[in-house]
């Protein structure tokens, strides 16, 4: 890692790790960059070299403690050459202890697959949903979805699957 924040509060960061591996597991190589002032920076993280891929990229701000961070573009490629492209803009908010992701869809072709906007404490909504449109029967949720979930299930032509946490 190097870089920092400088006296007029603008950031350049740099960071990597290679062969990042969880619960024994590898995962690959992680890069991430952050450059611009505190208030609005741009940020792009890729994970590499392992399963899966992942590529985010957006714009950020830290003010009163609070990190709000826009993923303007993403795309995660799964086993099998499955590319799912962020559809839409999505916002993570951290506050001290607190998480919030707004909600968004991950589209493949003609499937998506939609987080219902998260947070934590009591007032937290949280859900997954998985819709194929015109997809042939060997489509399937990727496999790290059932494990977040406890079981969504696979997708069939044209019908929905979601789950919703109690």
């Amino acid at each position: 890692a190097r870089g920092g924040l400088d006296a007029r509060q603008r950031l350049a960061f740099d960071a990597a790790a290679a062969d990042i591996a969880f619960a024994g597991q590898p995962v690959g190589n992680l890069t991430l960059g952050v450059a611009g002032p505190v208030s609005g920076y741009a940020l792009q993280l890729a994970l590499t070299g392992g399963e899966v891929q992942v590529e985010l990229g957006g714009t950020g701000s830290y003010r009163d403690g609070i990190i709000t961070q826009n993923v303007a573009t993403g795309l995660v490629t799964v086993p099998g050459d499955q590319r799912w492209s962020l559809r839409e803009p999505a916002t993570v908010r951290v506050a001290g202890r607190e998480v919030a992701v707004t909600a968004h869809c991950w589209a493949l072709e003609d499937a998506e697959l939609c987080l219902a906007g998260s947070g934590a404490g009591r007032k937290a909504s949280r859900g997954l949903a998985a819709q194929s449109r015109g997809l042939d029967e060997g489509w399937a949720v990727p496999s790290a979805v059932p494990a977040v979930t406890g079981g969504l299930g696979s997708t069939s032509n044209g019908i929905c699957h979601a789950y919703t946490p109690d």
